[in-house]
This record gives C-alpha cells, sequence and structure tokens, in this order.
C-alpha cells in the first residue's frame, strides 16, 4: 500500500507541463519557428549554421531527394559535418547523456516472462541490432556494432565524457513543473544570472527531496516463477527502437517461452503520468518499461520496479553503462538498467564555417567565439541567422556549458539534495551561455530541444 501511495503522489507532477520530459530521445515535432525566416508556404530557409542534438537527427539533415516517392534528407559531406562539443580542456565536453533505462514493473504478474525478456533485450543479437540502427549499446563489449563512419566517431567520442542529471528521488517533478525551461528562458532573456540562480535554487531544492526512499521498496521476488506461455507487455517510448529490433524481440520471446510480446508505443510526452497511473495497478501495468534515465531515479525510489539484483552480472554487469546503472539503482540494489544511450554532439554546415573564415573549434572557448563571428558576418545574408541555434527554453543542451566548468544542478551531502545554481563554476557556465543567447542564436527565448536541425538544411517545413 505504501508503495501505490508514493506512486499516486508523483500524479501531481505528471499533471503539470511535461514538454520534452525524459530522454534526450524524447524530442518532438517542433513548434517554435524563426519569427521573420518563415515564409508564407511554412518554409523555412537556412536558418543557421550549427545546432547541437542527438546522433540521430543525421537521418533528418542533408540534401532534400526523393525516394521511393517521398522527399527524403540524404547527408552530404561536402556540405554537412559533424564534432563533439569541446570542453576547456580540449577532450569532448561533459554534454547530457542521452538514452533510456529498462525495467520490470513491480506490480507485473508475469515475472518470469519480464525477466526473460530482460535477457533477451541484453543479449549480443539485440545489442548489436541497435548498435547497427545507431543507438548506444548498453554493454560496452558490442560498441564497436555502431560501426566506425563519422557518426559512430562522434557519437562514442560525446558519449565518453557525458553526464547524467542529479539522481535525485524529486527530478522528475523538477522536470515536469517546467521551472527548468523557466529558468533558462529567463537566463535567455538577459536577467541577472545571480540573482536567477539564487531564486530558483529555492524552487528547485524542495522538489529534489519530495519522494520517499527505501522505505517503499517492495520485497525482492525469490520465485519468478514459470515463462512458459505467458503473454507480456512491453512499453517503448518513442520511435527510437527501429521496427526491425521490435521484430527480433518479439519472434525471439515466442520462440523462447511460447508466448505473445505486444510493443506498445508510448510518447515521452505524458509518459509520467502514464507509468505514474499504470505501474502500481497489476490489471494494467506493462510487464516491461523503457523509462527516460532522468526519470527513473523517482520511480526506483518509490518502488515502482522490481528488484533485478540478483540479474545483474547476466544481464552485463560492469560492461553496462554505469553512470545509467547508478540512476536505476537504490541502496546497492539494481531496479533499471540501461537500455541504450544516446549523445548530443554539433552538426554544422562546412559551406558557412568556410564562407566566414571558421575552422572546426577545438576547445569550448574557440566554439563560443567561432558561432559569435559565424553570427556577425552572416555570410549569406540571411535574415535571422543564427551562428548557433539554441532555443531559450532548451535546459537539456543548456546544461553542457555548465557541466564543462565544473558545475553541476544538484549535489547530495549529509542526506540531503541542494540545487547548485549558484554555485560559481554553474555561474561561468550560465553567463557563457547567456552570450551565445545574445550574440549567436536567433531562436526565439520559447524554443526548446525540439527538432533543431530543420534549421540547418536549405529549406525544411516547420508544421
Amino acid at each position: 500500500m505504501k508503495r501505490i501511495v508514493a506512486l499516486a503522489a508523483l500524479a501531481t507532477a505528471g499533471a503539470l507541463a511535461l514538454a520534452g520530459c525524459g530522454n534526450s530521445g524524447g524530442d518532438t515535432a517542433a513548434t517554435d519557428t524563426p519569427s521573420s525566416s518563415a515564409t508564407s508556404d511554412n518554409t523555412t530557409s537556412l536558418a543557421t549554421a550549427t545546432i547541437i542534438a542527438p546522433g540521430w537527427a543525421h537521418w533528418s539533415i542533408g540534401d532534400l531527394v526523393q525516394k521511393d516517392g517521398k522527399d527524403v534528407r540524404e547527408w552530404n559531406d561536402a556540405t554537412f559535418g559533424v564534432y563533439p562539443l569541446p570542453g576547456n580542456d580540449g577532450k569532448p565536453a561533459p554534454v547530457f547523456a542521452g538514452g533510456s533505462n529498462i525495467g520490470i514493473s513491480a506490480a507485473s504478474p508475469n515475472q518470469a516472462g519480464a525477466r526473460e525478456l530482460m535477457r533477451l533485450i541484453f543479449s549480443a543479437d539485440y545489442q548489436q541490432l541497435l548498435g547497427k540502427n545507431g543507438l548506444g549499446p548498453a554493454n560496452s563489449d558490442y560498441v564497436s556494432s555502431l560501426g566506425t563512419d563519422e557518426f559512430a566517431k562522434a557519437l562514442i567520442d560525446s558519449a565518453s565524457n557525458s553526464k547524467l542529471t542529479p539522481a535525485a528521488p524529486g527530478w522528475a517533478t523538477v522536470e515536469a513543473s517546467g521551472k527548468l525551461e523557466e529558468f533558462f528562458s529567463k537566463v535567455a532573456d538577459g536577467g541577472d544570472v545571480a540573482a536567477l540562480a539564487a531564486e530558483y535554487d529555492a524552487v528547485f531544492t524542495p522538489l529534489l527531496n519530495g519522494k520517499t526512499s527505501s522505505g517503499n521498496l517492495p520485497d525482492p521476488v525469490t520465485d519468478p516463477g514459470d515463462a512458459s506461455g505467458q503473454n507480456i507487455t512491453l512499453w517503448l517510448i518513442g520511435a527510437d527502437t527501429p521496427d526491425e529490433a521490435r521484430t527480433w524481440l518479439k519472434e525471439a520471446y515466442a520462440a523462447k517461452t511460447g508466448g505473445t510480446l505486444t510493443i506498445e508505443e508510448q510518447t515521452w510526452g505524458d509518459i509520467v503520468t502514464k507509468l505514474t497511473t499504470s505501474l502500481p495497478d497489476a490489471n494494467n501495468t506493462p510487464d516491461v518499461t523503457e523509462i527516460g534515465n532522468t526519470q527513473s531515479p523517482t520511480f526506483t525510489n518509490v518502488g515502482a520496479f522490481a528488484d533485478i539484483t540478483d540479474m545483474y552480472e547476466e544481464l552485463g554487469g560492469s560492461k553496462l553503462l554505469q553512470s545509467f546503472v547508478d540512476v536505476g539503482a537504490v541502496d546497492g540494489k539494481n531496479y533499471t538498467l540501461p537500455y541504450y544511450f544516446g549523445s548530443r554532439y554539433i552538426f554544422y554546415r562546412k559551406d558557412i564555417y568556410a564562407a566566414a573564415g571558421v575552422s572546426v573549434p577545438t576547445t569550448l572557448t574557440e566554439f563560443n567565439e567561432a558561432v559569435v563571428t559565424i553570427t556577425e558576418k552572416n555570410p549569406n545574408g540571411i535574415d535571422d541567422f543564427s551562428g548557433f541555434f539554441l532555443g531559450g527554453q532548451d535546459w537539456r543542451n543548456g546544461i553542457s556549458w555548465i557541466f564543462a566548468n565544473g558545475g553541476d544542478l544538484a549535489k547530495f551531502a549529509n542526506g540531503e539534495w541542494t540545487s547548485t545554481l549558484s554555485d560559481p563554476n554553474t555561474i561561468k557556465g550560465l553567463e557563457q551561455l547567456q552570450t551565445l543567447f545574445e550574440k549567436a542564436s536567433k531562436a526565439p527565448n520559447t524554443a526548446k530541444d525540439e527538432s533543431p536541425w530543420l534549421y540547418i538544411n536549405d529549406s525544411d517545413v516547420i508544421s
């Protein structure tokens, strides 16, 4: 009963605006467009030379061509390029780590079938299938399946130093509140960074500590039973998992158990609400569900997931991405494990960089200066042109400047989480970001991390 009450308490968070809540894979269709670069037919011309986006964005960037009667984007190496956002030391900057975790619902009546599905998900065949489709495998043994092209290299390099949001029990509440977007928008609008940081530290600290912890966790499953013939449901969020991988899971599960695996696709926008209402209910819960790495701590801390500590070594152990393992653990026990990793890196227009006389930067200072220079030179004379397109509410990309300068969003000490926006290193990163908002980006202050690739193509339709 305590676990159900704790989950029900999440409904307050779930009912709030959830724009983009979840992992980096949760980007949705763009709703913000540059005010004067959009034409009457909703087509927007090239509006930026640089964006930061999840690696799979390259499928949406390139020349517009016809394939099988459809308009598609085809990458053109002569025009487009990629590189990791550089840090102050010349190594890749610690960008926000994208990706998801996955776990078994504690309320699932099909624990044995769910555990068999987890074994399939962490198998070599499935992990390599994810890698082949551009998703970072959870197990380091299979990272080579990503390939050796420029996208794989940028993904691996940028992920090597990536960071997660705080593993606080109330982090999903922080995201759902909309206050992060509000804070970053005020920074973008030129507000006093130190004063804003102090104001929002006072808002975030109680939210970070707003959820109960291990006292509500269920007892470990000691006898999951027999998986034979069990029909189970898997929730996947968004379209990141390719059809090829979904089909493989269904067929492999049927062959292993004789049961049916039903995959239901959910959306990032309302997943917190749906998990909050469904996970406590044995009649409606998914047996296994993907969950954003930023949301995992909130649900693991209220006992929403089954204890799978006994499967940890079998599913990969120390070869699993440990930062993702950490956000799925409570008091040394494992409840969710990494499903796949993604990372954000820079996509840029080689032609615009060359015309502006700018080379690919090797440090964060060089990057900050380069995108301002490109904006000022605007070699193609484009209205509302951005050397670097970064929305004012885009905290998921903006926090990279905080991390790169040694700052953080929150710290845990003496049994409590504390918001650290006022930390001097965090302030330094925010001030750099504010300069970019002022001098390099013409993106609206209301724009989030939604489909920035639409602004780097020569033309695109914004719906």
